[in-house]
């Protein structure tokens, strides 16, 4: 009996037993997702040096705001698992009182999920709209009061390659850089390299790099990447100076920000100031 009782908790075998057609199941079904995922306490220390949760229970509930309760369900998956967990329809809406008692328990600081399973698919639906759980280890930085983490190792593992990729990418732009190119690149940044050593520099771009390879690829792919480059050239000669966001050459407004500025100078129209401005660079070199 416990058996039969366990499988009719899986939605396709809910869905037979309800009468639904093959593609009702294949579309409840793709709702769920093959996969285990854990979600495991943060590790911090307190003032006495001791880590948070030393073999205990911890309870995670469904947050409640002006739109009711944060389930992290659509209308669609609400009603799939209210048929799938055999309950009564509407009984997962925002506003029920089913919100009241429930509670997700978390033994020894660790919960395990089957995304297969009805009520595991809700309670990770629930943890991943509750601010107590961030919703990936590689972005703690998104949920400042977590104190969980949702770890898949799968989904980790394509988000670190993802870094590794971008880190290659990178380096191998970095290989093939002029002094003068890494320069710009820092002048970008907001930082003035024209007194920076070689080494200085190659020490700069390689933290970036291992700090924040997107970064540095975005800089490189930004575009009308010498004009800007120029700009900032323009500002350290005071040829081009900023008032607030707007750009102005002696009292004229060239730009109200920057991107009407790259525009402003790069229209031939605007060709001889670009040429006078391009003159006093020179002169001050």
């Amino acid at each position: 009996m416990e058996k039969e009782k366990e499988l009719i908790t899986t939605p396709s075998v809910v869905a037979a037993k309800k009468g639904r057609t093959m593609t009702t199941v294949e579309t409840t079904e793709s709702f769920y997702q093959n996969r285990i995922v854990t979600i495991k306490a943060i590790e911090k220390k307190n003032w006495g040096g001791f880590t948070r949760y030393p073999k205990c229970k911890d309870t995670i509930i469904a947050q409640q705001g002006r739109g009711g309760y944060f389930t992290g369900l659509n209308e669609t998956e609400q009603t799939s698992l209210e048929e799938d967990l055999q309950l009564e329809k509407g009984i997962l809406a925002p506003y029920s009182k089913y919100w009241l008692d429930y509670a997700i328990h978390i033994y020894n600081k660790t919960l395990t999920l089957d995304l297969t399973r009805p009520k595991d698919l809700l309670d990770y639906h629930v943890c991943m709209a509750s601010p107590r759980v961030a919703n990936s280890i590689t972005e703690l930085d998104n949920w400042p009061k977590a104190e969980y983490v949702l770890y898949d190792a799968e989904e980790d593992a394509k988000k670190e390659n993802t870094a590794v990729q971008q880190r290659r990418r990178a380096f191998a732009r970095f290989g093939k850089m002029s002094t003068s190119e890494m320069k710009d690149v820092l002048k970008l940044m907001g930082n003035r390299a024209d007194n920076m050593s070689i080494t200085m520099i190659e020490n700069n771009i390689d933290k970036l790099i291992q700090d924040t390879p997107e970064k540095f690829n975005e800089i490189l792919d930004l575009p009308n990447f010498n004009t800007r480059v120029l700009i900032e050239d323009f500002l350290g000669v005071n040829a081009i100076r900023k008032n607030g966001t707007h750009f102005l050459v002696g009292d004229d407004v060239i730009g109200h920000d920057l991107e009407t500025t790259i525009f402003y100078l790069e229209d031939p129209k605007n060709q001889n100031l670009l040429i006078s401005l391009k003159n006093k660079l020179e002169a001050y070199k």
